[in-house]
């Protein structure tokens, strides 16, 4: 009995696994593999019930890979992996998908090594030769769990990078697993009372460059920290509204009370809401304040700028404002929620992406200065990365593309860490 299409891809797809990739993947890079195959890796990779098993497959195939083999996967050889295996049409642009879970990236971006893939155009200026500074400089962590606290009295509490968050509790400071903060330990079943107690004034929550951190206000109103973000919020909210001060990035989920709206401030703009979840860009390094809808709706004026003050502008879900004190009128544009919220995730996400706002975000996780040489104005990237992942096998990654080469400086304890990012022409 001949199986039908249907039953042929289940078969396949569930008989894959990790030494079915690397055999087949081998076979592809060899350029020995045959139409069955290749048809059989093309199904596996398109499952998404085989993603865990090829980001593992794939990364053991990486690491081993000589460095003369690594160098010789040219730009034309690394778009073939895309391309060919994926059949996916050539284009300057890859439009990224929503996906359910953002591991699912690593499954359509058809990675070389850690969840990322850089795709980019045609160039035959590009020197593959440049010799490439990345492997041999000490590696970099990734940035976690960091934050501080300041209360209105003034005490600075550095916050237990062992917790991913805590709760402004009535008169208390509670991590998410329930234990007490005591100057920025966490002790179980200890109830005591801090500057919270019967304080009017604001508070402030800071993460540094390399940081994370959530915080769930005394409302119920959740807020996640983007690294070197700041959120000042008062100790007690007014009886008839909700304002905080924003700086940087933060996620926002806000507890609904349609008698006290909540509001958000960051350079000029004002987001007015009653209940929601939304992301907020504010950066000093970035020409733009971006705010993105995820669910409910927003309501955003502006107080500052050349023209458009007073402006006002509704959100929907799958929005994004987007406005700078250069440029008058807000613009509003359809975008991918995923991509904006790639960082919540655990993941960088690049979609045509140009080089200088890649290193940006690279410098706030990694905490590294970054500089430039040459000319960067059409170097785009398209590619995924787990910010769980250390910084040297991302940049080695980058540098695959020939597109840039980077030279990392340390000092003797591996510290003021600095890349040159230079291009590669």
């Amino acid at each position: 009995m001949w199986n039908t299409p249907e039953q042929t891809h289940k078969s396949l797809t569930n008989q894959m696994n990790k030494d079915r990739i690397e055999h087949l993947f081998h076979l592809y890079l060899d350029g020995s593999c045959t139409s069955a195959e290749l048809d059989e890796l093309k199904l596996g990779l398109m499952n998404p019930d085989n993603e865990a098993d090829l980001n593992d497959s794939l990364d053991r195939i990486w690491d081993d890979m000589k460095q003369k083999e690594q160098a010789d996967l040219s730009k034309e050889r690394a778009k073939a992996l895309f391309e060919n295996i994926v059949s996916q049409p050539q284009k300057n642009k890859i439009n990224l998908p929503i996906w359910k879970t953002m591991a699912a990236a690593a499954v359509l971006l058809i990675t070389l090594s850690t969840a990322l893939f850089f795709y980019f155009e045609s160039n035959p200026e590009i020197n593959h030769s440049a010799k490439s500074a990345v492997l041999s400089f000490p590696d970099a962590a990734p940035g976690g769990n960091k934050a501080l606290l300041t209360l209105p009295g003034g005490e600075v509490i550095n916050l237990s990078s062992d917790q991913e968050g805590l709760r402004v509790k009535g008169d208390q400071l509670i991590y998410a697993d329930g234990s007490t903060v005591i100057n920025g330990q966490h002790k179980k079943g200890l109830g005591i009372q801090n500057q919270l107690a019967q304080v009017t004034g604001y508070a402030e929550f800071r993460t540094p460059i390399g940081g994370k951190y959530e915080i769930i206000l005394s409302d119920g109103t959740k807020v996640l920290l983007n690294a070197n973000s700041k959120l000042r919020y008062p100790v007690q909210f007014s009886p008839k509204s909700r304002i905080v001060e924003l700086e940087g990035e933060g996620y926002f989920e806000v507890s609904k009370s349609k008698e006290h709206p909540f509001i958000v401030r960051s350079r000029g703009q004002e987001v007015k809401v009653l209940g929601t979840e939304f992301n907020i860009s504010s950066y000093d390094d970035n020409e733009a304040v971006k705010t993105t809808l995820l669910n409910g709706s927003v309501k955003l004026s502006r107080s500052i700028g050349k023209e458009g003050a007073g402006e006002n502008i509704v959100l929907k879900p799958g929005q994004q404002s987007e406005w700078n004190l250069n440029r008058s009128g807000i613009r509003v544009r359809e975008v991918d929620v995923t991509e904006v919220m790639d960082w919540k995730e655990g993941l960088f996400l690049f979609n045509d992406e140009p080089i200088k706002e890649i290193m940006k975000r690279v410098a706030r996780w990694y905490d590294v200065e970054v500089v430039y040489a040459g000319n960067m104005d059409n170097i785009r990237f398209v590619g995924s990365y787990s910010r769980n992942k250390n910084l040297k096998n991302l940049l080695k990654n980058i540098e695959l593309t020939g597109k840039v080469v980077f030279k990392v400086e340390f000092d003797s304890n591996g510290k003021e860490r600095r890349i040159m990012v230079k291009a590669n022409y």
